[in-house]
């Protein structure tokens, strides 16, 4: 038996594959007290942060200051993912990925 003939797309999507489940692996785990790295805030999905800028004394003092449309007419189904000063997050349909740069307020 010889060597198995991979197709040229073949041999694109496994290496890409590979890379994601690796990167995929390495966010996962990296995160701290101020990142949402994965869907649910943790590998146990507890959807809690430990933040505590926000409490029930100031929480209805909140006020919109900044807002970003992807002009999707319908919502997004993913939740945003925050590392480092990234949020990243995902339009509705036709599925663009938008990353933020939450260290600059003026932007």
């Amino acid at each position: 038996m010889g060597p198995i003939s991979l197709s040229n797309r073949a041999r694109i999507f496994v290496p890409f594959l590979a890379g994601a489940a690796v990167f995929g692996c390495a966010v996962a785990h990296a995160a701290s007290g101020d990142s949402w790295t994965v869907a649910g805030g943790d590998d146990a999905l507890s959807r809690h942060s430990t933040l505590a800028d926000i409490n029930k004394d100031n929480a209805a003092k909140l006020q919109m200051a900044w807002s970003m449309s992807t002009g999707a007419p319908r919502g997004h189904e993913g939740q945003p993912l925050v590392i480092g000063n990234m949020m990243y997050y995902v339009s509705g349909y036709p599925n663009y990925v938008y990353a933020l740069d939450l260290s600059d307020p003026d932007n």
